[in-house]
């Protein structure tokens, strides 16, 4: 099968999985989706879409029409080169063409399968869809208001015994907001609550935190063990493999075929009645790390989705 990854240069997923599909045999073409300024990357035709050439990061043209599947993975990162011609504003015209030229050309060329459709995951990335969809299946939600109203802000900390926690809804790649424990400073400052919205939830008690990977109709599963709200700044903690029961599997399957997805990576906690507890969806999350502590082939499982029939 041919296959094609959009990514960045530095990003490892890229290149573990497309070791994996290589040892499976099949054709892989890893495209750097941040290095494709001041290159001769893109061939569109409007009368054959047999005709339409993107080039990959061994400088191999090849066309989209041909593609198994397509994981479109990070592609919305600045061109690296972008400083090259000009300005701010030129660097951002430069990025966006170059975003929106190969986002087309897979859009109008490409057939087979996503991973995932760049359609589809815009709305499954937003935190408030996310939680509706979760809760509209059966999961349980942590108590939930995003908001930048001062009162509403106070009065459901206030609902939840002060115990809450607050973090981003979208947040951004060069400006890092851990989750954190609302403190009676946070709610006091009133202009920084009327800045923007924040999601602002009721603290799920507990150590043990899920990772669950759902690649297609595998889903695999790591356990967390961490007093931290947070615990990605700190990986020195217990990290394994673990069997999810077939129910809540089901469940977080469920979850990411309604969002329209082919792949996603699942954040639950365990509450205080020992029932999951979903928390949030990242459609392109980070595995490597998981893969790295506690050797479970994440890389091999994603390549064996890509190429399933």
């Amino acid at each position: 099968m041919k296959i094609a990854i959009f990514t960045l240069s530095e990003d490892l997923h890229g290149y573990l999985v497309a070791e994996q599909l290589s040892l499976l045999g099949h054709q892989c073409h890893v495209v750097h989706t941040d290095s494709l300024a001041g290159t001769s990357w893109i061939k569109w035709y409007s009368e054959s879409s047999g005709q339409t050439r993107l080039k990959d990061s061994c400088d191999n043209y090849f066309s989209p029409s041909e593609l198994h599947s397509v994981w479109w993975r990070r592609v919305n990162a600045p061109q690296v080169n972008a400083a090259d011609f000009g300005d701010l504003a030129a660097q951002k015209l430069v990025t966006g063409e170059c975003r929106e030229a190969l986002l087309g050309c897979l859009l109008s060329s490409f057939r087979g399968r996503w991973f995932n459709d760049p359609r589809m995951e815009v709305a499954a990335d937003n935190k408030l869809l996310q939680l509706q969809v979760a809760k509209k299946i059966g999961l349980e939600i942590p108590a939930t208001l995003v908001s930048s109203d001062a009162s509403a802000i106070k009065q459901f900390v206030h609902d939840c015994n002060g115990q809450a926690i607050v973090k981003v809804v979208k947040g951004i790649a060069n400006f890092s907001v851990p989750t954190r424990c609302v403190t009676e400073p946070d709610i006091a400052k009133e202009k920084s609550l009327l800045a923007c919205p924040a999601v602002w939830q009721e603290i799920v008690p507990g150590r043990e935190h899920y990772r669950i990977h759902v690649f297609g109709r595998n889903v695999i599963a790591a356990k967390i063990v961490s007093d931290k709200l947070d615990w990605r700044p700190d990986l020195e903690v217990p990290i394994s493999a673990f069997e999810l029961p077939q129910e809540v599997s089901n469940l977080c399957q469920k979850l990411i075929k309604v969002l329209g997805l082919e792949m996603g990576i699942v954040d639950m906690k365990i509450g205080a009645n020992g029932k999951p507890i979903f928390l949030e969806l990242n459609p392109q999350g980070q595995f490597a790390f998981i893969e790295a502590i506690t050797g479970i082939p994440l890389a091999k499982y994603m390549a064996e989705c890509l190429s399933a029939d």
